[in-house]
């Protein structure tokens, strides 16, 4: 038999009759259906009503070991608040959450549950999430659980004790971890290496866009040169006026390379 009485079905349901001695009861819950989850919510109301048990010893007898069966198979939680705890009995643990928790313990210390919170022994606040994972296989519960007011929780992280201990906990992690030094370097490398990165791509595009519109309008010193040499076997006054061409050209791509190169230290500055 399935060890949850909520995933029970009919059938297990039937067998479970057999076991406590209640055979004659079994043609009936098998006519409504009643699966595990049916069975624990069953009332007294159900079984005179419903079920037609007209003698109240046999509806205390199954109610009871109904009773006992959620006893056996629902877990215990705890919560405190200041030097108080409670203790919670849940037959359903999937379902129940940490949200559920929140109101049934604020309701118990008669605190305003709009004002609570939940929250474990690091201060993790705990939500809509099912409490199944603080219970071990045994259901025994393994984080203790506190409640706590909201305005108290607050100030509480903003103490000095709790930053410092939160420092102390940062440092201790930067020690621990190896890569820390790793992804430290490379933050502090990051924004120059970006930087030459753009600058470089920059750089590229303004040397194209020259390059492109030498080759769209070629430079008089260009056509000087090869005008020049071709009358330079003619006339040596062609040939002098040709070197003077020359030199004029070369000293515009120096202007244009000291242009370029002022325009990649801006965008460097910039960045």
């Amino acid at each position: 038999m399935i060890r949850n009485p909520l995933e029970w079905s009919v059938s297990d349901v039937v067998h479970w009759l057999q076991v406590i001695n209640c055979s004659g009861a079994q043609e009936v819950f098998m006519y409504h259906g009643v699966e595990g989850k049916d069975l624990l919510q069953l009332t007294d109301s159900d079984l005179r009503f419903d079920f037609k048990f007209k003698r109240i010893h046999d509806r205390k007898y199954i109610l009871r070991k109904i009773q006992e069966l959620k006893n056996i198979n629902s877990a215990v939680i705890e919560v405190q608040f200041r030097d108080q705890t409670c203790s919670v009995r849940i037959s359903d643990l999937q379902s129940y959450t940490f949200e559920n928790l929140r109101k049934d313990a604020a309701r118990y210390f008669g605190i305003d549950e709009e004002k609570a919170i939940i929250q474990d022994r690091h201060g993790l606040v705990w939500g809509s999430i099912s409490v199944a994972c603080i219970f071990d296989s045994n259901l025994r519960q393994e984080e203790a659980l506190y409640l706590q007011l909201i305005e108290e929780a607050n100030n509480r992280q903003s103490s000095p004790e709790n930053q410092a201990a939160l420092s102390q906990n940062e440092e201790d992690f930067n020690e621990d971890n190896p890569f820390h030094e790793t992804s430290k370097s490379i933050e502090e490398s990051s924004p120059w290496a970006v930087k030459e990165e753009m600058a470089s791509r920059e750089e590229s595009q303004e040397q194209r866009k020259r390059r492109n519109k030498r080759s769209q309008n070629p430079s008089s010193g260009g056509s000087a040169n090869k005008t020049g040499k071709n009358s330079s076997l003619i006339n040596p006054k062609n040939a002098a006026s040709n070197s003077g061409s020359e030199r004029s050209g070369r000293s515009n791509r120096l202007n244009e390379d000291e242009e370029e190169l002022r325009s990649v230290l801006k965008i460097i500055k910039k960045s």
